[in-house]
Parts: structure tokens; sequence; C-alpha cells
């Protein structure tokens, strides 16, 4: 099994991999250096007191590192586009400090209910643009300690199925491109299959470059 440190050094070779590639720029890669164990217990503190116990596979990815951000695009499209591939995953004080009036709002409390999911019970997790996220859910499941959700604000949520690490070597695995998390699940797990290469990565990309961001997602990292 990988660890997370296999993880982050696997996401720092794609981000080299990005880079040597002469139509891609990559305009922000940043790994954040893990919080002292004095502040990471602080804020284990603050979660408790919202009656969350912050897993421990969380707890082993944020002692590796604090988050990470990463923004690429294609040299031919930074002015069509806005970005390529995005990921924002936030520091862990951040993760664990009080969404109410971003994520939930307890004077509307009808609007904190989606599909099922409290989110007065959830954390944004990987805010990766500005209008979706991927939360951590911690509901009052004895089964699970938390779920990963996709969720595009205001509207529903989607279960991901997967473990932390899963959804780390997933990002990887899709180069963060923009919203592969929808994408991915609604494919099944087919990467070509998720931006349906016949049809819609011609019309995002332009037929030539929809075959270099194909290459990209193909190769071995």
């Amino acid at each position: 099994m990988k660890t997370f440190k296999d993880i982050i050094a696997r996401l720092e070779r794609m981000v080299k991999m990005l880079e040597a590639e002469k139509e891609v720029v990559v305009e922000e890669f940043k790994v954040r250096p893990p919080l002292s164990p004095e502040e990471m217990e602080k804020v284990v503190a603050r979660a408790r007191g919202e009656n969350i116990e912050v897993p421990e596979d969380v707890l082993d990815f944020y002692s590796v590192c604090n988050g990470f951000v990463l923004r690429w695009n294609l040299k031919k499209l930074e002015d069509e586009l806005e970005v390529v591939g995005t990921a924002d995953v936030l520091p862990m004080e951040d993760v664990f400090s009080d969404w109410e009036g971003d994520l939930y709002f307890s004077d509307e409390p009808e609007l904190n209910e989606r599909d099922g999911y409290d989110l007065t019970r959830a954390k944004v997790f990987d805010a990766f643009i500005e209008e979706a996220g991927i939360l951590l859910y911690f509901g009052d499941s004895s089964e699970k300690d938390y779920e990963m959700l996709y969720h595009y604000y205001g509207e529903g949520v989607k279960p991901l199925g997967w473990s932390l690490k899963e959804y780390l070597n997933n990002l990887i695995r899709m180069r963060a491109l923009w919203y592969w998390q929808s994408d991915l699940i609604e494919a099944e797990g087919n990467v070509l299959e998720a931006f349906d290469w016949n049809d819609i990565a011609p019309e995002i990309y332009g037929a030539g470059l929809a075959d270099l961001v194909k290459d990209i997602l193909m190769r071995e990292v």
C-alpha cells in the first residue's frame, strides 16, 4: 500500500512531466510543509469541539504536507480557458474551520440538506474551483468515519466512494483536469470516457490539443 509520502512524490513527478511539455504552462504548484504536532493537535481539538474525530488517514496525510495547490494550462488556450487543470487541497486549519456562510447557513436550515447529507457536518477539502469543491463529510453513521463528496455549491452532492488515498491517486491519474471528479464518476473510472475524446474533448481543447491532453493522461508517472 502506497503511503501519503509516496503519493506526494508521485504528484511531484506528474508536475515535472507537465513542466517538460512545451505546450503546457504550470501556472502554480506548491506543496505546503506540514504543521507542527502542536499545531495539528490544536486543529484536532477544534474539530472535537464540533463532535468530529479527525480520521487517521486524514491525520497521516497532513503529517506529510499541509495541502497543495496546482494550476496548469495549455499555452495556446491561456486567453480562452481560465485553467485546464486545477487542485487546491486546503491547509488542515482551513479544512476544519467554520464553514458557516460558505457551505451552510444557520439562518436558512432548509438549504443545508442536500441529497440526504447535512452540510453542517461537512468540511471543504479540495476547493479546486470557485463554483464547486470536494467535501469531507462526517455523518452519524457508525460504519464510516467520513465520506468524500463532490458538491456543486447551491446544488446537489455526489458521493465519490473513494478513500482519501484513492482520491489523491485519481487526481494524479486525471492530471487534475477541470471537473475531473464529476466526469470520472459518470464514466465509472474510465479515464478516456470521462471526457469523451471523440466528442467533448475536441470541443474544449481543439482537435490537436485534445490529442496532446490525451497523451498526457496516458503517460505513466
